[in-house]
């Protein structure tokens, strides 16, 4: 079966969205390492510092929910490395790759809309609609696989 040019470009997104997948999952694992060292020393930072053990503890549980989102942000990058790696080996195996383009798609939507909801910093809502537009063209070459399979 010939690869598409589509094809291709989507084994370039899967690559990338592997390294993502990874990095995420390591800043995950390093911030729950960090809330957890925080916990750990609530003493010593109360100590050394003018914050609050209160203070401490919520930074410390904000730390550690952050990096469980962006394990799980890592893990769904992993998962769509495999899916697009899948297509741009054999397009018939589209279905995957595609539903999952879609929703992340319209997560990328509201995470544009929820930035501009909570009137995030202007980088925020950059990077949220640079994620988007990346999904969007992910999901405009799946879609084209899946049409080229259909037809």
């Amino acid at each position: 079966m010939d690869v598409s040019k589509e094809q291709r470009l989507l084994k370039v997104f899967a690559i990338i969205s592997l390294i993502f997948g990874i990095v995420s999952f390591l800043f995950g694992v390093l911030m729950i390492a960090g809330g957890g060292i925080a916990i750990g020393n609530v003493e010593n930072i109360t100590t050394d510092t003018t914050a609050s053990a209160e203070e401490v503890a919520e930074f410390s549980a904000l730390f550690i929910v952050g990096g469980l989102v962006t394990i799980f942000s890592g893990i769904t990058s992993i998962i769509d490395w495999a899916f697009l790696k899948r297509v741009a080996a054999d397009a018939t195996k589209y279905k995957p790759a595609w539903v999952v383009s879609i929703v992340s798609v319209v997560l990328g939507c509201l995470s544009v809309i929820a930035s501009i909801a909570n009137h995030s910093e202007p980088k925020d809502l950059v990077g949220n609609i640079i994620a988007l537009v990346i999904n969007v063209f992910i999901f405009y070459l799946v879609n084209k696989v899946k049409k080229s399979v259909v037809a």
